[in-house]
């Protein structure tokens, strides 16, 4: 939970090598955690195309909204609307240095419409 806050409370840095350890962190954690499971959902998945720093957030998001809720077994499509979400409150925010693509600005611009959920179906 601390390695996944820590990429919603800290910009993009190419230099932030804690960024990058939180990031190994997250991974290995959802990959070998008995209790917890994730889905990957293709759509919401579309705006991390190319771009390591933003699936991670993607990966932080679900993991922060299933810890914090004590959901091992949440509904994926609720994690990962609530992973979209922090995703897109983080992108909001010019200081965290991230420039929105194609997708994540349909998403942000789906969200402001209150149609998110029909957009990541």
């Amino acid at each position: 939970l601390q390695a996944a806050r820590y990429l919603f409370t800290h910009p993009i840095e190419a230099t932030d090598k804690l960024r990058a350890s939180a990031t190994r962190y997250i991974i290995s954690w959802m990959t070998g955690s008995p209790d917890y499971s994730f889905t990957l959902d293709a759509k919401a998945m579309k705006f991390t195309k190319g771009n390591d720093d933003w699936l991670s957030l993607y990966l932080a998001g679900m993991i922060q909204y299933a810890l914090e809720k004590n959901a091992p077994k949440a509904d994926p499509k609720t994690v990962t609307l609530e992973a979209c979400k922090m995703i897109i409150a983080y992108a909001k925010n010019s200081d965290n240095n991230m420039k929105p693509n194609a997708e994540l600005k349909k998403m942000i611009k789906a969200s402001d419409e209150g149609r998110l959920s029909e957009y990541l179906k």
